[in-house]
């Protein structure tokens, strides 16, 4: 307005419409920047207001917020962020408000940490916010005015009003508190941190600002003040000034955003919590803690908490809990105060629930213009071409046959043109080229959409080619050697080559041989194809030459990771890398870079500076996602992914043992029950991993292991020093073998020891932190101590008369002087250089020595001489422990040549060690099914209170025929028998045991005229018939239940009728693996006719006669007899009778028909004359008369 006259921007602004856009921004800029500019100490937000206000005046349509835009530019007075915005030529006006907004934040916070006054500016921009652009001329300059005035008046020494001269302050011959030099009070110390304040600064500082950094310390303030109004009946002045200031803040905040609050779960409870990000712990009051979490003891705090102007918190402990937040957990400890206050959540949970990001240095990096890779754009454009390496050239096996193909593979229509652009493209770039002339080689192509779904990827597939070139040997680091190499990054740059592999040159001379046929014709490669077995080896070679001697830089295949712990270090070694790959011709993909980041996806897992490695949230959820496996490939494909994450899981060997057990070929699939529970468990575990720690070489390291009966599992940890406790670093498991499985638990414990110092604290960690040359004297043994330590070995083994009399035969002993010898001068070189009688002690020449007083030692075992071996073997020997023992006794003490085997003989000699050994069980024999119902049956009789049944049993179908028997001779036997037979038929072959109606005349009788073959058991080897005992049992648990006999038979019959027969005779075979495996069963040695045995049960020693036609029974001969009996009853001494031409009469007559039941175990003679045994033909002396003393017995 000017003089009465009302000016207006309307026909500016049409006159700028019929304008180019270019002098519309120029003029715009002109007259916005005669307006309005930012004045010194101004409020960023006051300017940015001020001009949206100004705005509004006038017309200024379409082009408002350019306008507003281009004068936040030039009128800020930051130049340098002035100069980085106007470089931007994406730049919009809210982007522009962002950056600025977030650069005085930035300068606000670095003030704030590095310790400078900036509260007054802080005051100022709160004070100013409910009042923008009303008042802002006058307003502001007496505002500034102001704060200076009260800025210069405060002494920098002594913190009095008004300063004064440094000869009169009182501070001038004062020692500080704090530094504890002179010249200043403490609390104008410089070297005071930013969150600590005295009780005497608070008296001080009644004139402080009225607005506080963290409003809701106000509130905490206050209440512990009330609390403690009842101790205190005065307070002083100051005390008033600053209730008075808590209440303003209290006024000043009523209006203000409700405090952030969440609702968490503290260990399964649910809890209203306060989001503070300005609290270093979380914290609740006692009243909390005794209403959900009484259960869990209080530990040491060890610190104490403070609040507000220095005043102290009544902490009663602190506990670890886990705290859950929207699917997220994390473990944190909880300090518990004695007073009433609302539940905080402190920073350290807030970062690791991921509630907030804590994003000030992204800013700082976002805004600094000092980015390497603006100064290397070289490397972001284009296909490069290493210079540095010479073209691969590709080298074949020796009688190579080329290999090729003559018809493409088939594209899909909807590809085609794709296809041949992609060609087109790659040829242009010059990675391929048209081939006309004809060569020996050519493979074919595939065409598959990239994950875009836009673009294609041609793939060649070098299966026959590959199978003829040899390979490149160089070592491949691996994904955990990478991440060790992270432990103190907290910056990260992840790099990308553009097309690794196309900018490796190929040699020309073996460019053909990568021919390959398409649609549209042929091509070779003339870089590096993609599918040729050493492209990666060779690729990975060359990175590696690259980038060598480079710090702080991890590369796999074409992913290159920069990381620093500062940024400033990382920007450093990002210039670096840049440079290093420019002069090197490669050139990097920019979409796939990312830079100056808190967080990356490298190698398969989430990077993190705070939390660590992560699984990838892709690749869990790809697990997840999984539905249940219908066979074994599909169980295979899950636990292959599942590997993947093994260092995430603890004990991840014990929770897939029921999925391992489906991929053996002997066991049936079958989902069942702890399949699909080891299979919910495994997804379970891996959403709720925990993130591991980077691992560190400057931090304390330790290896924890376990061992179940399946499985081992181990953790490496590291302490870390932030958070004063051990955290994971890798997690590792695997499952036992079978013999392993047969351990003792202390031996499996062991065992998950050593596999777990092997598997984590690898060689490669070694080489990176080699461990020192020099040992503290505790850790070495002094000659002395060795010397005691020989000298007790020496005397634990044998007293000092054995001692003298071992040397005594040692010089008698001509073979021991020359050994002597050896080990003192040395033995030769080669093995074909010692004499024959020493070559059993040159195969022990490493740990043979002797001690100072001639005493000969095999490592820590005495060596005993020739003339004194027996004498010990008879020592070993006491006590009869059998041959395991007794070796394992020799092995403590005693050695000699063939020790072990002197051992054994010694014990195969003993009679009373023959006599008591256990007999090894053979492998059960399963009898052949039948093929048809009543082919093949079982008899025996049954006895129930006096009253004999007769039980039949068929084998096919296991059906019971039982029979009450009024006597049991063998014509009702054989009644009875032919009643049966007459309802179900004659059967092919009946089994019975050898009792006197089975084995009389007339039953052979009645088997020849009705046909059917006679099988009995061995004596006192019912299990050879184990079908009808089986039945026999069955037979008399009813008849002890059933009262009515007249109904036994139908009982029976409903009870015993069973399924079909071939699902029986499988779980008979099954049974049968399961008994060989419960008894480590193996075949015992054939016994020959006239070989000495022990008969166990008879506690006699007999011979051989032959072995019968039943498996594994023979007939021998004894002092009582002849008697049949089972392998299992026979103990073979390894002797052999000599033949004799002496009469049966003296070993005793054999047993007939009529002998009684209870020795009918013995095999009664048969009707017919057996075939007389024919005299061997050999010479022998003239036999003695075999009485028992004399039969052979051997003797020890």
């Amino acid at each position: 307005q000017h003089g009465g006259s009302v000016v207006t921007c309307e026909p500016v602004t049409k006159k700028r419409d019929n304008q180019s856009q270019v002098h519309n921004r120029k003029a715009a800029k002109k007259g916005a920047r005669s307006v309005r500019t930012q004045q010194n100490e101004e409020a960023v937000e006051d300017f940015i207001a001020d001009l949206y206000r100004l705005a509004e005046t006038c017309n200024f349509g379409t082009l408002k917020d350019e306008l507003i835009r281009d004068q936040i530019v030039a009128g800020i007075q930051d130049q340098k962020l002035s100069e980085i915005l106007q470089c931007d030529p994406e730049l919009t006006l809210e982007k522009a408000v962002m950056k600025v907004r977030t650069k005085e934040e930035v300068r606000t916070q670095q003030a704030v940490l590095r310790g400078t006054e900036v509260a007054a500016n802080l005051d100022r921009v709160s004070s100013s916010r409910g009042t923008r652009g009303k008042q802002y001329a006058k307003g502001f300059q007496r505002q500034h005015k102001k704060d200076e005035a009260t800025t210069a008046k405060r002494c920098t020494r002594c913190g009095t009003t008004p300063q004064h001269a440094f000869s009169s302050c009182p501070a001038r011959q004062s020692a500080c508190n704090i530094c504890k030099k002179t010249g200043h009070w403490a609390a104008m110390c410089r070297k005071k941190a930013v969150h600590e304040v005295s009780k005497n600064d608070s008296k001080n500082e009644a004139e402080k600002e009225d607005d506080k950094e963290d409003l809701y310390l106000g509130g905490v303030q206050a209440i512990i003040k009330k609390e403690k109004e009842g101790q205190s009946k005065t307070q002083n002045t100051e005390d008033k000034k600053q209730q008075r200031n808590i209440d303003r803040i209290r006024t000043k905040t009523a209006h203000s955003e409700p405090p952030w609050m969440a609702q968490v779960s503290i260990n399964g409870k649910d809890v209203s919590v306060k989001v503070d990000t300005g609290a270093d712990v979380t914290v609740i009051s006692e009243e909390l803690y005794r209403q959900h979490l009484v259960g869990i003891a209080l530990t040491n705090a060890g610190k104490g908490l403070q609040v507000g102007d220095s005043i102290p918190l009544n902490v009663l402990g602190k506990l670890q809990v886990k705290i859950e937040w929207r699917n997220k957990a994390a473990i944190d400890h909880i300090y518990v105060v004695k007073e009433n206050m609302q539940p905080l959540l402190g920073r350290p949970a807030i970062r690791a629930l991921g509630m907030l990001d804590w994003v000030i240095d992204m800013v700082i990096a976002e805004v600094s213009n000092d980015k390497p890779e603006s100064e290397f754009s070289n490397v972001f454009e284009g296909l490069g071409c290493l210079r540095k390496c010479k073209p691969y050239h590709i080298c074949f096996k020796p009688d190579t046959k080329p290999y090729a193909v003559s018809v493409p593979r088939r594209v899909p229509l909807h590809l085609m043109h794709k296809v041949k652009e992609e060609l087109e493209r790659l040829e242009e770039l010059g990675v391929i080229s048209r081939v006309v002339e004809p060569t020996e080689w050519c493979a074919p192509m595939v065409a598959v959409l990239k994950a875009n779904k836009k673009d294609v990827r041609i793939c060649i597939n070098y299966t026959e080619l590959n199978k003829c070139v040899v390979r490149n040997r160089h070592i491949m680091p691996s994904v955990e050697e990478n991440l060790a190499q992270l432990g103190e990054a907290r910056w990260f740059s992840l790099l990308d080559a553009n097309k690794g592999y196309h900018q490796v040159p190929l040699c020309k001379c073996c460019r053909h041989v990568t021919t390959f046929i398409t649609p549209f014709g042929r091509y070779c490669s003339d870089r590096l194809p993609m599918g040729l077995c050493p492209s990666a080896e060779h690729f990975q070679e060359s990175m590696s030459t690259v980038l060598d001697g480079l710090q702080n830089v991890v590369n796999l295949s074409d992913d290159v990771l920069v990381h620093g712990r500062t940024l400033e270090e990382h920007d450093k070694c990002l210039r670096a890398v840049l440079q290093r790959l420019s002069e090197a011709g490669l050139t990097l993909n920019k979409n796939k870079c990312v830079f100056r980041q808190k967080r990356v996806r490298f190698l398969g897992y989430i990077v993190s500076a705070d939390e660590g490695v992560q699984p990838d949230p892709e690749k869990v959820k790809a697990i997840t996602s999984m539905k249940r496996p219908t066979n074994t490939k599909e169980v295979k494909r899950f636990l292959g992914m599942v590997h993947f994450q093994l260092k995430f899981i603890e004990h991840l060997a014990d929770i897939t043992k029921p999925l391992r057990k489906l991929l053996k070929d002997s066991v049936e699939f079958m989902w069942e029950s702890p399949q699909e529970k080891a299979f919910k468990e495994v997804k379970k575990r891996l959403i709720e991993a925990p993130a591991l720690a980077l691992f560190n070489t400057n931090k304390k390291t330790r290896i924890s292991a376990d061992s179940s009966s399946y499985g081992l599992g181990a953790v490496l940890e590291q302490f870390d020093e932030e958070q004063e406790d051990w955290r994971p670093v890798y997690y590792a498991s695997r499952a036992l073998s079978e013999t392993e499985k047969r351990y003792a638990q202390i031996e499996k414990e062991a065992l998950a020891l050593t596999w777990a110092w092997k598997a984590l604290m690898t060689a490669d960690t070694l080489s990176r932190a080699p461990l020192s040359d020099a040992r503290d004297a505790e850790d070495c043994l002094c000659d002395d101590g060795i010397e005691k330590f020989v000298q007790a070995v020496v005397k634990r083994r044998m007293s000092d008369q054995f001692a003298i009399k071992i040397r005594e035969m040692q010089d008698k002993d001509m073979v021991m002087q020359e050994v002597l010898k050896y080990v003192r001068e040395g033995w030769p070189r080669y093995r074909r250089d010692v004499p024959e009688k020493l070559l059993p002690y040159f195969e022990e020449k490493g740990i043979l020595t002797v001690t100072p007083d001639g005493t000969f030692l095999c490592g820590t075992r005495i060596h005993i001489p020739k003339g004194l071996r027996n004498e010990v073997l008879e020592r070993i020997h006491q006590g009869h422990l059998g041959e395991k023992k007794c070796q394992g006794r020799a092995r403590q003490s005693v050695w000699w040549p063939g020790v072990n085997a002197d051992v054994r003989a010694r014990c195969l000699k003993c009679t009373i060690c023959l006599e008591h050994r256990l007999q090894t069980k053979e492998p059960l024999i399963v009898t052949e099914p039948p093929e048809r119902p009543w082919q093949e049956v079982a008899v025996d009789f049954c006895e129930r209170e006096g009253r004999h049944y007769l039980v039949m049993v068929d084998y096919f179908s296991r059906y019971p025929e039982v029979v009450y028997m009024s006597s049991t001779t063998a014509a009702n036997t054989i009644a009875k028998m032919k009643d049966i037979f007459g309802r179900h038929g004659i059967p092919e072959q009946v089994r019975s045991d050898n009792g006197p109606q089975f084995s009389s005349q007339e039953y052979k009788q009645f088997a020849e005229n009705f046909g059917f073959a006679i099988v009995t058991s061995s004596p006192r080897y019912p299990q050879s018939n184990g079908k009808v005992e089986a039945a026999v049992k069955t037979v008399k648990r009813i008849l002890e239940k059933e009262t009515e006999p007249t109904l036994v038979y139908w009982h029976i019959v409903l009870l015993l009728w069973k399924q079909a027969a071939a699902r029986l005779w499988a779980g008979k075979f099954r049974s049968k693996q399961q008994y060989d495996k419960r008894h480590r069963v193996r075949e015992l040695p054939e016994l020959m006719p006239g070989e000495l045995v022990w008969i166990k049960d008879q506690q006699a020693y007999g011979t051989v006669v032959r072995r019968r036609t039943e498996p594994r029974s023979y007939d021998v001969r004894y002092p009582g007899g002849l008697l049949r009996r089972n392998r299992s009853f026979l103990e073979s001494t390894r002797r052999t009778m000599e033949d004799d031409d002496e009469d049966e009469d003296d070993w005793g007559t054999v047993a007939n028909e009529d002998q009684p039941r209870q020795e009918a175990d013995k095999e009664p003679a048969p009707a017919e004359q057996p075939e007389p045994l024919r005299q061997s033909s050999r010479q022998h002396n003239t036999p003695r008369r075999l009485h028992y003393q004399q039969l052979g017995k051997p003797t020890c």
